[in-house]
């Protein structure tokens, strides 16, 4: 990425940005892969989370094992009125007396403490290297900038000078005796103008519009 600071500090820090997420997220998810074989061992679901390897979820928290059991207090309300709806997994059947039995369908996934262990730390990981790392940008910045050679690098700037002093050869002539017989390419003076230069601007566009 230091040649691709040659087009600009931002696209020298985008290019370290991408090489340094991609490690953080490689190892973040090195440090996840005993949580993504306990998901899809039989442990956490009997079936082993059959069907989801097409869909690449293989190893997810996603519990393929479900099954619907009786839940005689349950209504349809607790299930619509959730956020979100999960109407698709409440069912009933109708009595011939008038009465109504009511299943859901429950997951009997285990979940268990290490997995989770694993993902706080994968998770703290992630946390923890981005934060530095956006300390570390601010060095990072520097360091392209200073490896450019800009105009910038080679400019003077005279903040509130005498306000007789509007020649710019005499300004030119100031700088190359102050540098010890420097040479000054270009100097500019530039008038603190700018209400004027507006007011000016709107008196046309007014005058344009008579």
């Amino acid at each position: 990425e230091e040649q691709l600071a040659d087009f600009g500090v931002g696209v020298g820090l985008y290019f370290n940005s991408l090489k340094v997420l991609s490690i953080i997220l490689t190892i973040a998810g090195l440090i996840c892969i005993p949580a993504m074989q306990f998901y899809s061992s039989s442990e956490y679901s009997a079936n082993q989370q059959a069907g989801l390897f097409e869909g690449g979820l293989s190893g997810s928290a996603v519990c393929t094992d479900a099954r619907w059991v009786a839940c005689p207090t349950c209504t349809p309300e607790d299930w619509q009125t959730s956020f979100p709806a999960v109407g698709d997994r409440y069912a009933f059947i109708d009595g011939g007396d008038g009465t109504r039995l009511s299943f859901i369908l429950r997951n009997f996934c285990q979940v268990q403490f290490h997995p989770g262990l694993f993902l706080f730390i994968a998770l703290l990981f992630v946390t923890v290297t981005i934060y530095l790392y956006g300390l570390a940008t601010e060095k990072k910045e520097v360091e392209f900038d200073e490896a450019q050679q800009t105009t910038t690098d080679y400019s003077v700037e005279v903040m509130y000078p005498p306000k007789d002093a509007r020649d710019p050869a005499e300004w030119k002539q100031f700088f190359e005796n102050a540098s010890g017989g420097g040479h000054v390419t270009v100097c500019t003076i530039a008038l603190d103008n700018e209400e004027l230069v507006r007011a000016l601007l709107t008196r046309r566009m007014k005058y344009m519009h008579l």
